[in-house]
């Protein structure tokens, strides 16, 4: 993740990266309105050298915390 989307002083969220094989990486964002842009605009990510399209994303509401589940294909 580019460290201008980890920012110590603002609260972070969590992205959950959900691969096809089931797998899930989880990564603290603290500019998750921007990093939801940008993933509108370009539709796919490359993650340890992997390209991915994003099928979708998802609100993840628990008692203690929220993230957001980024699902790809």
């Amino acid at each position: 993740m580019p460290e201008s989307f980890i920012d110590e002083d603002k609260a972070l969220t969590n992205v959950e990266w959900r691969f096809p094989d089931g797998r899930v990486k989880e990564q603290p964002v603290s500019d998750m309105e921007r990093l939801m842009f940008l993933l509108r605009m370009v539709g796919g990510v490359t993650i340890d050298g992997e390209d991915y399209r994003v099928a979708g994303s998802t609100l993840v509401v628990e008692p203690d915390r929220f993230s957001v589940a980024v699902t790809l294909e």
